[in-house]
Formats: C-alpha cells, structure tokens, sequence
C-alpha cells in the first residue's frame, strides 16, 4: 500500500503526545486521504490510523481538549462531508455538523476552535458551531465574500480574522 504524508496545515498532536497529520493514496479512485499517520515520539514509529467506516479524511484542526477535528467523506466529493472528534481512540461523529445530503460552507480550508468552546470553518463561507447548533454566517448576510473565506486566525483572544483572496475581514463577536 502506497500512501505519502500530506503536507498542509493539518499538523496536529493528540492527548498521548502522538503527531498526526493524514496521508493519500496515490493511485486512483482515492484522491483524498484514507487514514491519520501518527508518529509516536518516544517509539519514533509511524502508526497509519483508517477510519472505521473507511472514510476518506480531508483535514485535520486541533481541539482544545488536545484532541483532533477531522474532517470526512463518504466519498471524493468534497462537498458532502461530516466533522467528527477523534481523542487518539475513537472517532465520534457530531450529528449538527453532517453535511452529506443539505447545503454546507462549501470546501473547508480552515477550523478553529476557540477557548470559548465555538467553533469556526473558514471555506466557500464561515460557519459557526456554538452551544450544539450551526450556522452558515454567510448566507445571512454577517460575512459576504464573492470569493470565500481560506483562513481564520484568532487575534488578541477576543477578535478574529479571516483572510478572503482580497482582503482581511476582521470578526469582533459582534461586527
């Protein structure tokens, strides 16, 4: 089996000290990843982690609890997709953050989960997972861009910026 490590902003670490980031096929019909690559520090081995409904696994985001936001698809199609958690043992789907079959954000560039617990997806709009519910912040007017959002970085513990191809949008929790 031929995998390579992507390299992309996916690196993360989980709760037992193991780095992971995920890697792709090479050969085709697989052109996202199949599985999390952990390397083990103090064994200085890689692990390859597959989804155990072999999903493919599109990106990876820290959580605050030391865990991993991941990012899965049923298939290649980068537009139905779910978010799940994965602690370094199991993978846990979040039932308001399952996209296969509705509308979404889009391609997903970026999550970042801040100390306040919300959750923020930077793609083809900015979406929101705050106290159990979604929201796509684009489609109600809070966030336009004719062109998509590819980064979001939190600045000073209370603002956020989010990077459009054009400009820098900056997100007070308020404006």
């Amino acid at each position: 089996r031929v995998s390579v490590l992507r390299v992309n902003s996916s690196l993360c670490t989980l709760p037992d000290g193991r780095i992971v980031n995920f890697t792709e096929k090479i050969e085709p019909p697989y052109f996202y990843a199949r599985d999390i690559c952990a390397f083990n520090v103090e064994t200085e081995k890689f692990e390859l982690i597959p989804h155990p409904e072999n999903r493919a696994i599109r990106l990876l985001a820290p959580r605050r609890d030391g865990g991993i936001w991941v990012q899965t698809l049923a298939g290649n199609d980068v537009f139905r997709y779910r978010f799940e958690t994965y602690d370094g043992e199991k993978f846990t789907s979040i039932p308001e953050l399952n996209f296969e079959g509705e509308s979404n954000i889009g391609y997903v560039y970026q999550i970042l989960e801040r100390a306040n617990g919300d959750v923020w997806f930077s793609g083809g709009s900015i979406g929101l997972y705050s106290n159990g519910k979604f929201r796509n912040l684009h489609t109600t007017g809070e966030f336009p861009s004719e062109y998509g959002f590819y980064s979001v970085q939190e600045i000073d513990g209370d603002k956020l910026w989010f990077g459009t191809a054009n400009r820098i949008v900056e997100f007070d929790g308020k404006n």
